[in-house]
């Protein structure tokens, strides 16, 4: 068969046993020709031909059919068939020869317009159904035409038949254009393409490639062309080409995408020109991959990449995404990444860039809560969560919460995984204070109610914690009221959990009082309550031990009409504390009268400051030794740091009230010594003066005051000359006794000294010793000249 010269023509035409080959032949021809070469069942009563093309079996074939007027039978129709063994198409450049020896014309060459062509190629690559033309003047040119300009591949493929009917099209052979011989406005007509208008306004870049094989256009795209099968195949070869001339007139990002959609949707990977396109638009993409948008980003997810190529949209991910953030399109790129509506590269560069994003970088961090706030983000981001602690850390630390941004998912996802830090940060914009507390309780860590505090948006959550009446949660309130004090002015003091709310405060600010009433009111209401049964877990007197007491606290409690019993209800250090303060108040107020009943406690405090004074006024000196609690060293003490001169004979009673007898001595020795501030003070201590101390003052007073008469009896002088010898001589009796011409024999040696003495001056004045007194005055005069008392007693005989 190969040495055969082809096309082969045959005859097919009526015989007695019907339509048939009647021709000879010398190969065995496809049995489909003798149906397709008959009458057409809807033929009309007058027509000229018919001109049909097609592939039946391994072979090619046209043929031509005419009304057989030689016959008698009605409708017997003659058909020429030219055929051709598939396989040598290729050799078959032009078939204008085959169709002037099918029709029996003289022309030398079949010919179309430009613009008819041009129509006719746009129409049936546009066409995604059979095409229909009821050129018939021009069938046979059209059917030169397109034979020339298709290819191989193409011209097996190329069917084209003439119909009159619809019915005419059922056993037809996969036709690609129909030429109407019958009523073109035929109803089943619509539901084809129609070429019927010849417009330059739609001209394709690939039709005119086909009509100048030699163009330059042509010839680059001719390896992709002759990869496909028929016209209607190459839309995406001419969207290829429109792509490439863009792309080729401003080489951008958006260009090149949409050239490497086109090269890797046409399914040719392996075609060189497809290899070639796409490796340049990969290259130009990832040299600029800087300048890619997030739109951009999207459109690959349908682009089918093969391994041969990259495009490093991970990388672009992890640094040039937070420049390009829109929340509504990462939710559809990440959505599409894991729903499997994208190609697998995709979506692993995707999934794999943001997962680097959030556990490695800050890139994104400005948007963790938008992200998180998404429900189908919030979920994609969970499982690629590397540390979700440090996560939720990073997060809160660079967030900026808001009404704006909080959503309930977002306190959701908190939830799920445990961010109670996070979700204290953010409940308070979503909820009220009483639910945002409830929501923030459902974790297990009493600790975040301190971060809800301390963000919640205004203060209502000090009074939700308040009134959940759970001691265990009072304590983070705290910072809150202390940050806004006014906040305290609220409280209810018949109300434990709010005292136990300002104790906390105190205990970190012991000032702290709340400025609705006066202190006096909160001061004084706190004191009525620590002496009464209306006291919880004595929280009044906590209160009271916490506080800070100032000079305004100590005049309240000093003015407290039932201050004594206080005393009982506070505990050191904090009742030193206050006791010192309300001490220093009376001292210094010279309100000690105003101690008007029994305070031992304040008594005594009162009593270690005023020791402490260097000086006090007389009436807090005289006030104060009047006290029951006061002992002789303490007043003796009082009294040394006041001048009480002009209360001398008031001080002296009291003196003798109390038989301050250490107290009477030293005024005694004092007034001795010439303090004439004590003259009035004198007569009231002489009862608690010695013996001796009393002769002592009156030999003092008899010399001092002579204008007062004082009478001093003989018995007197000698009890003075006794008290003297036995102070200043002492064991030397029997010397000074033999001195002033005693008898030793006079003198007695049992008893003490001063017995000894006693018996001595006795005996001596009965006349035992001569001139005595005298004798006796004389050596003490002589051996103790400067003593004061016997200088006296010298006076006091000299007077007598």
């Amino acid at each position: 068969m190969d040495k055969m010269v082809w096309p082969k023509y045959l005859v097919f035409g009526y015989t007695s046993r019907g339509h048939k080959l009647i021709s000879e032949t010398d190969f065995e021809v496809p049995i489909e020709l003798v149906s397709l070469t008959d009458i057409l069942p809807s033929q009309p009563s007058s027509w000229e031909y018919t001109l049909n093309c097609g592939t039946i079996d391994t072979y090619f074939a046209i043929w031509y059919t005419t009304p057989d007027l030689t016959q008698t039978r009605s409708g017997s129709v003659k058909s020429k068939v030219a055929i051709w063994p598939i396989t040598h198409l290729f050799e078959q450049e032009e078939i204008d020869t085959v169709l002037n020896q099918l029709m029996g014309n003289n022309i030398i060459n079949f010919s179309l317009s430009y613009d008819e062509s041009l129509t006719t190629l746009n129409t049936l690559i546009d066409s995604k159904s059979v095409c229909l033309t009821n050129n018939f003047e021009q069938w046979p040119n059209i059917m030169s035409f397109l034979w020339k300009s298709l290819w191989p591949k193409a011209r097996q493929n190329l069917s084209l038949h003439c119909v009159f009917k619809e019915q005419d099209t059922t056993a037809l052979l996969n036709p690609i254009l129909y030429c109407v011989l019958g009523n073109y406005e035929l109803s089943w007509t619509d539901r084809f393409s129609k070429v019927e208008s010849y417009s330059t306004q739609n001209k394709k870049n690939i039709s005119e490639f086909l009509l100048n094989k030699q163009s330059e256009g042509f010839l680059f795209f001719k390896e992709l062309i002759y990869d496909y099968n028929n016209l209607n195949e190459l839309r995406i070869v001419e969207k290829i080409i429109n792509n490439y001339q863009e792309y080729k007139k401003i080489q951008n990002i958006p260009n090149a995408i949409k050239l490497l959609r086109a090269c890797l949707s046409t399914g040719k990977d392996k075609n060189p020109l497809i290899i070639k396109l796409a490796k340049e638009t990969t290259d130009f993409i990832n040299k600029n991959i800087n300048n890619l948008d997030i739109d951009q980003l999207f459109t690959f997810a349908n682009i089918p990449l093969s391994t041969e190529y990259s495009i490093d949209i991970y990388n672009w991910i992890i640094t040039s995404i937070s420049n390009n953030f829109n929340l509504e399109k990462i939710e559809i790129i990440l959505r599409t990444a894991t729903e499997e509506k994208s190609h697998k590269w995709w979506s692993e560069m995707v999934l794999a860039g943001f997962s680097h994003n959030i556990n490695k970088t800050n890139n994104l961090v400005a948007e963790y809560l938008p992200l998180l706030s998404n429900p189908i983000i919030s979920k994609i981001i969970e499982n690629f969560l590397t540390d979700k602690k440090a996560f939720e850390v990073k997060l809160c630390d660079k967030s900026q919460f808001s009404e704006k941004n909080v959503t309930k998912n977002f306190l959701d996802f908190c939830k799920k995984n445990n961010w109670y830090h996070a979700h204290a940060l953010a409940v308070g914009y979503l909820y009220d204070a009483q639910e945002s507390l409830t929501q923030q309780l459902t974790f297990n860590n009493l600790q975040s109610l301190q971060t809800l505090v301390d963000a919640y948006p205004n203060s209502d959550i000090i009074y939700a914690i308040i009134g959940y009446e759970d001691i265990s949660i009072l304590k983070f309130v705290t910072s809150r009221i202390l940050l806004d004090k006014q906040i305290l002015n609220n409280i209810d003091l018949e109300n434990y959990i709010w005292l136990k709310v300002w104790l906390n405060c105190l205990d970190i600010d012991n000032r702290i009082i709340p400025t609705k009433e006066t202190k006096d009111y909160y001061i004084l209401y706190i004191l009525d309550k620590i002496i009464s049964n209306s006291n919880p877990d004595k929280i009044f007197n906590k209160i009271i031990q916490t506080l800070y007491i100032d000079d305004e606290i100590s005049n309240i409690i000093l003015k407290y009409n039932n201050r004594a019993a206080i005393w009982s209800h506070i505990e050191n250090p904090q009742k030193n504390l206050i006791l010192n303060f309300v001490a220093e108040k009376i001292l210094t107020l010279l309100a000690v009268k105003n101690i008007s009943q029994l305070e031992p406690l304040l008594s005594q405090k009162i009593i270690h400051l005023a020791q402490q004074k260097s000086s006090l006024p007389l009436n807090t000196i005289i006030q104060l030794i009047q006290w029951q609690s006061i002992n002789e060293e303490i007043a003796k003490h009082l009294l040394s740091h006041g001048d009480w001169q002009s209360q001398s004979n008031t001080v002296g009673m009291i003196i003798n009230q109390n038989r301050w007898k250490s107290i009477a001595k030293d005024i005694y020795s004092s007034y001795r010594n010439g303090d004439k501030q004590f003259k009035e003070t004198i007569p009231h201590i002489k009862a608690l003066l010695s013996k001796s101390e009393k002769l002592k003052l009156k030999l003092f007073e008899a010399r001092s005051f002579p204008t007062r008469n004082t009478i001093v009896s003989t018995s007197e002088i000698n009890e003075i000359i006794i008290e003297l010898c036995a102070e200043l001589f002492g064991d030397r009796l029997k010397t000074i006794w033999l001195r002033v011409g005693g008898k030793t024999s006079d003198l007695v040696n049992h008893g003490t000294i001063y017995d000894q003495w006693v018996h001595a001056i006795n005996t001596a004045s009965q006349g035992k010793i001569n001139k005595y007194p005298k004798s006796i005055v004389d050596i003490l005069s002589h051996e103790f000249p400067r003593n004061e008392d016997v200088r006296n007693l010298i006076q006091l005989l000299d007077v007598c």
